[in-house]
């Protein structure tokens, strides 16, 4: 895709959520949020995510994926990685490829660089180009995006209860 298409509803869920949300020290919009993600859209690439799945307790991929889609944009966990993805209007018919490894960390270093060597030449012209969603990789993207996720899960818990009562 050229550029993302944006859920303006889950946009606004998210600044709902954290009302803190800055982007440069301004309170977000669900226009300055777009503008700002825009910004590191890979309109040549089709990866949009890169992570590793291996946890301490060694939960299968399926809970993990589980978990990723159960995470409200916003919420710390229990899996919040590659939250971005969460604000696309095509979010359901995007697809999860894997791979075992013995070493997830050092393997998902390793596809991070990879992307970042074998990009296309227009977005080796771009300022950022790790994958869409991923916030660091050798170091952070600038994005200038402060309390993007609640400080802790409790805090999480405790909203979605609020909310429904």
């Amino acid at each position: 895709m050229q550029e993302p298409i944006f859920n303006d509803h889950e946009i606004s869920k998210w600044i709902e959520k954290i009302p803190s949300f800055t982007i440069d020290k301004k309170k977000a919009s669900i226009q300055t949020i777009k503008e700002r993600l825009k910004q590191f859209w890979l309109p040549d690439e089709s990866i949009l995510y890169i992570g590793k799945v291996k946890r301490a307790n060694q939960t299968g991929l399926g809970v993990r994926i589980h978990e990723y889609f159960e995470t409200e944009i916003g919420d710390r966990g229990p899996h919040s990685g590659g939250q971005w993805i969460k604000v696309l209007k095509n979010i359901n018919s995007l697809n999860v490829f894997y791979g075992h490894a013995d070493d997830p960390k050092d393997i998902e270093d390793k596809m991070l660089t990879f992307f970042r060597e074998r990009v296309s030449n227009k977005t080796k012209n771009l300022l950022f180009y790790i994958p869409f969603a991923n916030i660091r990789h050798h170091g952070d993207k600038k994005h200038g995006m402060k309390n993007q996720r609640l400080k802790n899960q409790t805090t999480a818990n405790k909203l979605a209860t609020d909310h429904t009562e």
